[in-house]
């Protein structure tokens, strides 16, 4: 896989590892750094191509969409309280 992966938004770490879903035809990337998550990726299970082009295929699905969600990393940034969010109703 030679696709650019995007570090965690959480930690910074640049590292997914891969396990499998909730069943066999699921994968699901998380940060090496931190244990982030994406959700869970459909694996094909049908049709050409062999059960190692099908997972690969699933983790290039897995990466991009890692990079859809996130960002640079959040380190160093302040962090708001809950006692600064406004309670529901009130103003």
């Amino acid at each position: 896989m030679s696709q650019e992966l995007k570090p965690c938004p959480f930690c910074g770490h640049v590292g997914l590892d891969f396990a499998e879903g909730s069943t066999f035809r699921w994968v699901q990337a998380s940060c090496g750094g931190c244990g982030a998550t994406t959700g869970e990726t459909r694996i094909q299970t049908l049709g050409e191509g062999s059960k190692e082009e099908w997972m690969e295929e699933a983790k290039r699905d897995a990466i991009a969409a890692w990079n859809r969600r996130t960002s640079p990393p959040l380190i160093g940034l302040p962090v708001i309280g809950p006692s600064l969010i406004p309670a529901h109703g009130s103003a």
